[in-house]
């Protein structure tokens, strides 16, 4: 099993990288023959997928193929510094949106706060309340939406003993009997 080399994926493709850019980092997994044929294209280097000295796109085909096969190590080294190369000419920004359009999953590497701005501009984090005062706190969704299902109630989390009062009722406990246990200490405040 081969080991993993710093941010590259498993995949043993030359293109799953992440690849600084003039304006930040970009992440790419073009995985496949056909994702790596596009991402050359891209980038403007599609004599990559011509030169026999450096790849063997048929090894995809091979039984325990399903990478872009460097033919040997010095090759590999000559292939991902083009890729470094186009990369570190080209906008981050620029290239996750032209690889996505064509296919080929790419993302910007992003901070926390734009992220998060991101997030709220598509509509995947919202305002949840906390607590009986509520304060309102935003929570990111799942980051992205289900077909046709309207967005998960704003609701928050129950807080410590919510329920108690409808779950003790539920039992057959009196609401004296609660009463008492709540005085004692034994229950907090109730919520419902």
């Amino acid at each position: 099993m081969e080991l993993r080399v710093g941010n590259r994926g498993y995949t043993g493709s030359p293109a799953a990288d992440t690849y600084r850019c003039a304006d930040g980092w970009l992440s790419t997994a073009a995985n496949t023959p056909q994702q790596f044929r596009r991402l050359a294209s891209v980038l403007g280097l599609d004599a990559l997928c011509e030169d026999a000295t450096l790849l063997d796109l048929d090894a995809f085909n091979a039984p325990e193929g399903g990478f872009v096969a460097a033919r040997d190590a010095s090759a590999l080294q000559r292939l991902q510094a083009c890729l470094a190369e186009a990369f570190a000419a080209s906008s981050a920004r620029d290239m996750e949106a032209r690889l996505n359009a064509v296919g080929v999953p790419a993302a910007r590497v992003r901070r926390l706060g734009e992220f998060l701005g991101e997030a709220r501009a598509a509509g995947t984090v919202s305002p949840v309340s906390y607590g009986a005062g509520g304060a309102a706190v935003d929570t990111p969704g799942l980051g992205f939406r289900w077909m046709d299902a309207e967005p998960l109630p704003g609701a928050p989390a129950p807080v410590l003993g919510d329920g108690n009062l409808a779950l003790l009722r539920e039992l057959g406990m009196a609401d004296e009997a609660i009463a008492c246990l709540c005085r004692s200490g034994v229950l907090g405040a109730l919520q419902s």
